[in-house]
């Protein structure tokens, strides 16, 4: 939970602030700006973490044909649930590397 929670939050307080700034002001920044702003906080590795934890939090299930373990593709913890008919199942147990 540590630097993903950590990034997150910081993220969110980056939008929080734009969106202050936004609301005062409509269309102060355009998206490439906002972009740009979040740039200066995060790196694109751990932009990339970020989105992918998101789109598969612990608790997600990966159904897929490929050999590779998801924690190559994705990072984070996971564990084989099932593998049926050239099928494996994999759940996300941890946001750790």
């Amino acid at each position: 939970m540590g630097t993903e929670y950590q990034l997150r939050r910081d993220i969110d307080r980056v939008y929080g602030l734009v969106y202050d700034l936004q609301r005062d002001e409509p269309n102060i920044f355009t998206k490439q700006e906002i972009l740009d702003i979040l740039a200066n906080y995060i790196d694109e590795s751990q932009l990339a973490g970020l989105v992918w934890s998101i789109i598969y939090p612990v608790g997600a299930v990966y159904m897929t044909t490929s050999s590779y373990d998801p924690s190559t593709l994705f990072g984070g913890r996971w564990s084989k649930i099932k593998e049926e008919d050239n099928i494996k199942y994999w759940e996300r147990v941890d946001d750790t590397e």
